[in-house]
């Protein structure tokens, strides 16, 4: 019987099986069964660090007309952000068509929620517009992530 245990966030994970048989053709099977088990326990066979992020960003309203004023929040983060001083993010609003807002400084809790309002340009043009935070952990990824995520959300300006 060949027996996989593993962790993850506190919970445990076996996959096992018995092959009928020490052939090359039951190996096989076998790997392929422990491999959608790792899979299926959203766990893979390769070493990996986690990152604690902040909480998804929030607009509201979702829909909103230009110089109106949008609320941009946050929640608390699900781990320890690991702020090693009082962080400062920077908020910028862009259009569609490459216009962009004034940058805003926004000062997070130590969990990484915060509360702001936005005041949307009265020249922005109607069409989709990315609210972008900068100065979060969402910025420190290194070269062994192969990819960033940006920390955003997107609003529909009005006409």
């Amino acid at each position: 019987m060949t027996m996989v245990t593993t962790s993850s966030g506190g919970r445990r994970y076996r996959a096992s099986m018995k092959a009928p048989a020490k052939t090359r053709t039951a190996r096989f099977v076998m790997s392929i069964a422990m491999a959608t088990a790792l899979a299926a326990s959203g766990l893979t066979a390769c070493a990996s660090t986690t990152r604690c992020l902040p909480a998804e960003l929030t607009a509201s309203p979702a829909r909103i007309a230009a110089g109106d004023t949008l609320t941009l929040a946050s929640g608390p983060a699900e781990c320890d952000l690991g702020f090693e001083s009082e962080p400062i993010y920077t908020v910028v609003l862009y259009s569609s068509t490459a216009q962009q807002s004034e940058p805003l400084e926004v000062a997070p809790g130590e969990d990484g929620t915060f509360s702001s309002e936005i005041s949307i340009p009265e020249s922005f043009s109607p069409g989709i517009a990315t609210v972008v935070v900068t100065g979060s952990p969402y910025d420190e990824c290194g070269n062994e992530s192969g990819s960033c995520a940006q920390y955003s959300v997107d609003v529909t300006i009005t006409g």
